[in-house]
C-alpha cells in the first residue's frame, strides 16, 4: 500500500502581460505575449482509508482517493515582442494543492486537482551576528501567483 509518490510536472501557459506606465511623461499601457513554463518535482500524499483499494468490488462503485501535493522547481518566463522572442528569465517557484483520484476500475480512473503556483521574482536577505549576542536574519521578496485546475485520465499497470 503506497500512500506517497514522487511527481515530476511540466506545465506551460501562453498569456499576455499588461504593463502600465507610472511615468507621467509617458503614460500608457503596453501588452506583451509571454509563455510561462513550470518545471517542478515533489511529492504526492494520498489519504488512504482503512482497507482502501483501487476499486470497491463488493459494492461495484468507484474508489475515491483524496491527495495533497507539494512541489518545487523553476519557472521560465519567455516574453515575445512583435512576434520575436526576447530571451527568457528563470525564477525559483513552488507548487501546492490537492485533489482526488477516482478509480472507476482497478486499471482506469480520473484525476482531478487544483494547484497554486507562487514564483519568487525578487528576493533579498541579510544576516548579521554579534558575539556573544545573537543573530539577526532578514528576508524580503515578491512573488507572482497563478492557479490551475486540471483533469486527467489514470491508466494503472
Amino acid at each position: 500500500r503506497a500512500d506517497a509518490t514522487v511527481e515530476f510536472i511540466y506545465s506551460r501557459q501562453q498569456t499576455t502581460l499588461e504593463l502600465r506606465s507610472t511615468d507621467a511623461l509617458r503614460p500608457g499601457v503596453d501588452f506583451f505575449d509571454v509563455n510561462v513554463e513550470y518545471f517542478q518535482v515533489g511529492g504526492v500524499y494520498e489519504f488512504l482509508g482503512e482497507g482502501a483499494e483501487y476499486f470497491d468490488k463488493d459494492e461495484d462503485k468507484p474508489a475515491v482517493r483524496p491527495f495533497i501535493v507539494l512541489t518545487l522547481g523553476a519557472t521560465r518566463f519567455s516574453p515575445s515582442v512583435s512576434g520575436a522572442r526576447a530571451g527568457s528569465d528563470w525564477h525559483f517557484s513552488l507548487g501546492f494543492g490537492g485533489g482526488a483520484k477516482v478509480f472507476l476500475s482497478k486499471r482506469w480512473g480520473l484525476r482531478l486537482d487544483v494547484r497554486a503556483w507562487p514564483t519568487f521574482v525578487t528576493a533579498g536577505g541579510a544576516f548579521f551576528c554579534s558575539l556573544p549576542g545573537g543573530c539577526l536574519i532578514a528576508f524580503s521578496g515578491s512573488a507572482t501567483w497563478q492557479a490551475s485546475a486540471t483533469a486527467g485520465l489514470i491508466v494503472a499497470f
